[in-house]
């Protein structure tokens, strides 16, 4: 409940916020100050790192990636985290949502220079890394580009949707073009990236928002761990909405497997199957998207037919350096 306490803070601060997983949605999307893309740069760059419940570990290089020379200031409610993988300088022990009420009542003393050159600086890197993407994103028409997935899929839920994440590299692709701007609302399953976790937290959503647009963002080895909870959204009358990015391939694996073991690429391809006709199967909306110009329109048909739905999208198989293996 203390999520807002993140903008005064962050517009007093005057420097770059970034977010991960759950922690999306804390500044709204298009915040002036909201990082998406540039976070490697700024940890490379910074002279003082404020880290609010944020674990040193495979996603951040396990402190690695922050200038040696920075000051880190690690605020979390386990005092285990502190210090780890990455020593801090202060180390506060506290409920971070607690801590920022705290030093939002500060903020007159807060005192900064020359940061704005710098946070220019980081925003024209965020605009040339999302041309870059965009440019990406138009490259393909058949099969599906994942940058224009992730582009497509993002502005069709737009920044009041509740979305649930269930997936690898499509997940890390499709959640820097997520324009979830409300807290708690971008549902993921923690540092582990565990399979399977989207249908049962979307369909705990959607009970307890009925009015509200839920949507899952599937990989498709993800899909495969629990799609038949279908049957189930379809059973209590649950129009959740489903997209799977389908590569036929486990590529966070397939890409470790071939930057590593390129002669050993091993039990990494899973083909593109039609898990759109498993639902339709069931009673609810399924289709298959082949071509770019098909996935909005797609994506529209499914949140008209009030029901259950699953858009099933082929996508074009690539290296993506979202990889956590590839970095």
């Amino acid at each position: 409940e203390r999520a807002g306490a993140l903008i005064p803070v962050a517009e007093a601060l005057g420097t770059m916020v970034y977010l991960n997983g759950a922690a999306r949605g804390g500044l709204p999307f298009g915040h002036e100050l909201l990082g998406n893309r540039t976070r490697g740069e700024a940890f490379r760059e910074a002279d003082v790192v404020l880290a609010l419940g944020v674990d040193w570990d495979f996603r951040t290089g396990y402190g690695s990636k922050i200038n040696p020379e920075a000051t880190v200031i690690q605020v979390d409610a386990e005092p285990t985290r502190i210090g780890w993988n990455r020593p801090a300088h202060l180390g506060v022990i506290a409920d971070p949502g607690r801590f920022l009420d705290i030093l939002g009542l500060h903020k007159a003393t807060f005192g900064r220079s020359n940061v704005a050159a710098w946070v220019a600086q980081l925003a024209a890197s965020e605009a040339a890394k999302l041309q870059s993407a965009t440019e990406l994103a138009d490259s393909a028409d058949a099969p599906v580009h994942p940058e224009l997935f992730g582009r497509e899929v993002g502005a069709f839920f737009g920044p009041d949707a509740i979305v649930a994440v269930d997936g690898g590299d499509i997940v890390s692709t499709t959640a820097r073009w997520l324009q979830v701007s409300h807290p708690g609302h971008v549902l993921d399953p923690g540092p582990f990236g565990t399979l399977g976790t989207g249908p049962g937290y979307a369909l705990a959503a959607k009970v307890v928002h009925p009015d509200r647009t839920v949507g899952i963002v599937f990989g498709d080895g993800g899909f495969g761990f629990n799609g038949m909870e279908y049957d189930t959204f379809l059973r209590h009358d649950l129009p959740i909405i489903g997209v799977v990015g389908n590569d036929g391939v486990w590529n966070n694996i397939k890409s470790f497997h071939t930057a590593f073991y390129p002669d050993r690429v091993v039990a990494a391809d899973l083909g593109v199957r039609p898990y759109h006709a498993m639902v339709t199967g069931l009673g609810g909306h399924g289709s298959f998207v082949r071509k770019a110009g098909q996935l909005r329109p797609a994506l529209d048909e499914a949140a008209a037919s009030q029901t259950a739905a699953l858009v099933n999208v082929h996508l074009l198989e690539t290296f993506r350096g979202s990889s956590n293996y590839s970095q």
